[in-house]
């Protein structure tokens, strides 16, 4: 009886081990998303306006598979030495996942050249 006890609950840890990491890849598919989204919104708006942002909003009460998470963004921009026109901008998307916070980087680079193919 011992024997078989300890069976069920190492197969039902595993199943909730198995849950939460379920949990976790849905959460950071979808904040790979946002990261990506997001690095494509600040490049059309320095091609269409010519700037760029200063700062980001956090994305609250998002519904990620059953829950609702928090998202976080931080930004960096600096100017490339050589370039006048190149910007490098890292960004974070960062959320708490089971207690410990989670993050994900994209580092990208931006220019502002104009198009020289005379279209």
């Amino acid at each position: 009886l011992a024997i078989l006890s300890s069976g069920i609950v190492l197969i039902f840890r595993s199943f909730l081990t198995s849950l939460n990491q379920m949990s976790y890849v849905t959460t950071r598919f979808y904040a790979t998303n946002l990261v990506d989204n997001q690095l494509y919104q600040i490049q059309k708006d320095l091609k269409a306006y010519k700037v760029l942002p200063l700062e980001l909003e956090p994305i609250r009460n998002v519904l990620v598979g059953s829950k609702y998470v928090d998202f976080y963004q931080d930004m960096s921009i600096s100017q490339v030495d050589e370039f006048n026109e190149v910007f490098k901008i890292d960004l974070t998307i960062s959320w708490t996942e089971s207690g410990k916070k989670k993050k994900i980087t994209r580092t990208s680079y931006l220019s502002d050249f104009k198009d020289w193919s005379g279209k």
